[in-house]
């Protein structure tokens, strides 16, 4: 069984422009070629699950897996004494500002965005997790909040 995951974010945007202006864009055959080879299109949103639609992908290869946590699963009030642990053990004060983001440390993923907004915090402590061309020591410097 061939399994694919679709393109999304910033690719698949440029995709969906690209058949706005013309539908027959070499795009929506790469598109349908790699669908006619997969028994499987794994979606990340609604967006893109509507694209793969309008260059006719069949229905049965494609499965909407949404985007996102749910944030129920993250009820403060069920880990209130967890939290308050958590960041003494780290350092942190129950005011402290402290942002977390895990991810694949690529552009792509808005990172650089993540650390500008950041830097518009008082006080804020940012808290990174992940792998990627991101993750050396060169991409420190760059990345500084100051």
């Amino acid at each position: 069984m061939c399994i694919r995951d679709s393109p999304h974010g910033g690719a698949a945007e440029v995709a969906r422009a690209a058949l706005d202006e013309d539908p027959s864009a070499a795009h929506a055959g790469a598109e349908r070629v790699a669908a006619a080879f997969s028994d499987l299109n794994l979606i990340q949103n609604e967006e893109d699950l509507a694209t793969l639609r309008r260059v006719h992908v069949p229905a049965r290869k494609l499965r909407l897996l949404g985007n996102g946590v749910d944030l129920e699963r993250f009820d403060r009030s069920v880990y209130a004494a967890d939290r308050e642990e958590i960041r003494r053990e780290l350092g942190f004060g129950p005011d402290d500002v402290v942002c977390g983001v895990v991810g694949r440390l690529v552009s792509e993923k808005g990172f650089r965005e993540v650390f500008a907004a950041a830097a518009h915090i008082p006080a804020a402590v940012m808290l990174i997790g992940g792998v990627g061309w991101m993750a050396g020591p060169a991409n420190v410097a760059p990345l500084s909040l100051g």
